[in-house]
């Protein structure tokens, strides 16, 4: 399950990538995935991958 997660952040940093052409995948917009993605790290208390994720909004000015 910690997999899942860290796939909703791995695909919706790459949405947030400014080269990238999309913004959504499946009518789920990228933010939903990095919403998902912090839900599920916080709710299997994955600090490292929390952190990073967090780290990775903060360099990106994104409001979540």
């Amino acid at each position: 399950l910690p997999e899942l997660y860290r796939i909703y952040f791995d695909v919706g940093r790459r949405l947030f990538d400014p080269e990238s052409n999309f913004k959504e995948v499946n009518s789920i917009k990228r933010k939903a995935f990095l919403l998902k993605a912090k839900t599920g790290f916080k709710s299997l208390n994955l600090k490292y991958d929390l952190e990073k994720l967090e780290q990775f909004v903060a360099l990106s000015n994104i409001d979540l």
